[in-house]
């Protein structure tokens, strides 16, 4: 059973609380929903809830609603994230014995340090009384039986066939994948035992950087970057993060997707700098550390579009796609969504229209890749209501219709381009209607697209048909 039940927002789960969260030791569950909420506290008492209500006024009210009704969990302490949370909880304080309300934006050390107020982990000693008290024998046998057994995880043999592939399975440190994404260098002896020794130190920051290696590799190849600067690139990636080793674990892995989360900026800046003194002084890598100030500069003055030809934007653009989709410590999906969008929206800084489509094509293909890992608990897929089937059957049919005796061709979702019409209308695998057919390709819509796919994945592949405008 979890410490820490996180009643997760509406919108997207928050992957720097739960970072943070089991960072400081604690066991945390994700539940999309408050009947489970109420289920696991049946079954055993945790030691706080987290409620998310990040998702605006409406979310505030309504999670406000169904706390004043439970009484089951009047006892439990609950640290309480919305707007004006203060201000809105305050009949609820009459009920709860320990309410913590936290404003946005919040600090995540604020948060913590309430965590740690409300719901102290017990000492070692305590921890082995625990241990040693006798099961009660009048207690149901289902009650000791964790909600949701986690996902099998199943050792890959096979090499991946692609970046996405490789960055949702996560990287296992071996010599090999090290010496390849060092490259050739004169100290390469010595930049592989620096990666070795900042993986011993925080394996996640370890396996944090060779992902972002691979993944800026991936992106310079797919914007033309010379193998020089690919090479240089990868190796900046690398230890990127060396200078935040010594940290506390949560700024290690940070989601800087989350505008709230901006004020750590300072503090990782300071590290990415370390890092580049450390790659000239250490390494003797002058070019990697240029990269690695180039982006420093970038996110602390940003403005204009940069072009992609700037080989500091994709390492940049690859760290905080990695921190979204890793940062929990598990793959997410919904990290894949939230980064799109943010890049979409200029966050943490402005990218063009090549940098974005190759990093979505990543994304995109990390989250429809077939492959046995952990992940959050997502809720269940949608059962398709009367009316929507129907609205899908005559979507179908009009289709057939419009385009029975046009030419038509297939494409992969992520090579969809403005100016194309579809022919068939485009629907989600749980069978909702997303896009009908008969509507001409816009710029933003290929992006939103692959945004959706990745907590909503497409049935593939794009059926368009040869015509260049709509059917009247």
């Amino acid at each position: 059973m979890s410490d820490i039940l996180y009643w997760r927002g509406n919108s997207e789960v928050r992957s720097d609380i739960l970072a943070v969260v089991r960072g400081s030791g604690y066991t945390i569950q994700v539940l999309p929903g408050f009947e489970g909420v109420l289920d696991q506290v049946r079954k055993k008492k945790p030691r706080a809830v987290i409620v998310d209500a990040s998702g605006g006024d409406h979310e505030v009210g309504e999670r406000i609603v169904l706390l004043s009704d439970a009484a089951l969990l009047h006892r439990v302490p609950i640290i309480f994230l919305g707007n004006h949370a203060t201000q809105k909880t305050e009949t609820l304080k009459k009920q709860y014995e320990r309410l913590l309300a936290i404003d946005l934006p919040f600090n995540l050390i604020a948060m913590l340090e309430g965590l740690r107020e409300l719901a102290p982990l017990p000492t070692a000693a305590a921890q082995v009384v625990e241990l040693a008290k006798p099961v009660p024998s009048s207690a149901a046998e289902d009650e000791f039986i964790p909600a949701q057994k986690p996902p099998k995880v199943t050792r890959q043999v096979k090499p991946p066939k692609s970046v996405g592939e490789t960055l949702r399975r996560g990287i296992i440190e071996s010599a090999e994948v090290d010496a390849a994404l060092v490259g050739s260098h004169p100290n390469q002896p010595i930049f592989l035992r620096a990666l070795s020794q900042l993986t011993e130190k925080n394996p996640w920051l370890g396996n944090h950087g060779r992902r972002v290696a691979g993944v800026s590799s991936a992106l310079g190849t797919a914007l033309g970057h010379s193998d020089e600067d690919g090479q240089t690139v990868r190796r900046a990636a690398l230890v990127l993060n060396w200078g935040l080793r010594e940290q506390r674990p949560f700024y290690s892995s940070v989601d800087l997707f989350f505008p709230e989360n901006q004020i750590y900026l300072a503090r990782i800046l300071a590290g990415f700098k370390a890092s580049a003194k450390f790659l000239t002084q250490i390494i003797n890598d002058e070019a990697g550390a240029k990269v690695i100030l180039d982006a420093c500069e970038a996110l602390s003055t940003p403005g204009a579009t940069e072009p992609s030809s700037s080989k500091h934007l994709t390492m940049l653009v690859s760290e905080f796609v990695d921190r979204a989709v890793w940062g929990s410590g598990r793959w997410d999906p919904f990290g894949a969504h939230r980064a799109i969008r943010r890049l979409r929206q200029g966050v943490p800084l402005p990218i063009d229209a090549q940098l974005l489509d190759a990093t979505s094509r990543v994304l995109v293909d990390a989250t429809s890749t077939q492959v046995e890992v952990v992940t959050p608990e997502i809720p269940p897929k949608f059962t398709l209501p009367p009316a929507d089937k129907a609205l899908v059957d005559e979507a179908i049919k009009e289709a057939i219709t419009l385009f029975r005796d046009v030419g038509q061709m297939t494409l992969p979702l992520p090579d969809l381009r403005p100016g194309m019409v579809l022919a068939r209308p485009l629907i989600s695998e749980d069978g909702r209607l997303v896009l009908r057919s008969n509507v001409e390709v816009s710029e933003e819509i290929p992006n939103r697209l692959m945004q959706l796919s990745t907590i909503r994945p497409l049935k593939a592949p794009v059926v368009l048909t040869n015509v260049s405008t709509v059917l009247l």
